[in-house]
């Protein structure tokens, strides 16, 4: 005949699987618990690669407007010589324009092949000084930098 067991054996047989539960919940909340603290390990060192692309961005981004403020300056720079340039270059024009004029009034005054009634060659320099204005303002007109 089977032997039926007493209450303390099934007693010693319940805290035995009690005790094997137990371990195993440990065991799996262990693991559990290493699996967490690798992930937040993971996590943190995610945030520090991107905290630092972020910081190396925003000095590369702080270092390319700054060349691009330099660059800036120096094309004002170059466009305010060549602004310069081109007004003692009309200035210069002007001036020759008026000393030619000058010269061809002078010459067409001493000329002695004149003869009387014949129209002067000269050109007035009022009108080299009008035509010399009014080139300047095409030329300003044509330039797309203007």
């Amino acid at each position: 005949m089977a032997k039926t067991s007493t209450g303390s054996e099934r007693f010693c047989i319940q805290i035995e699987e009690q005790a094997r539960a137990t371990a195993a919940t440990q065991e799996r909340n262990s693991q559990l618990s290493q699996q967490v603290n690798e992930l937040e390990d993971q996590l943190q060192a995610e945030r520090a690669n991107t905290q630092e692309r972020i910081n190396l961005e925003h000095a590369e981004r702080e270092q390319l407007e700054e060349r691009l403020k330099e660059e800036c300056a120096e094309r004002e720079r170059l466009l305010q010589e060549e602004r310069t340039s081109r007004l003692e270059f009309e200035r210069n024009m002007m001036a020759k324009f008026v000393e030619l004029s000058q010269q061809m009034g002078t010459q067409q005054r001493s000329s002695p092949n004149k003869t009387p009634g014949s129209r002067p060659t000269a050109i007035s320099s009022n009108a080299l000084i009008q035509a010399a204005a009014r080139h300047s303002r095409m030329f300003k007109a044509m330039d797309p930098k203007n």
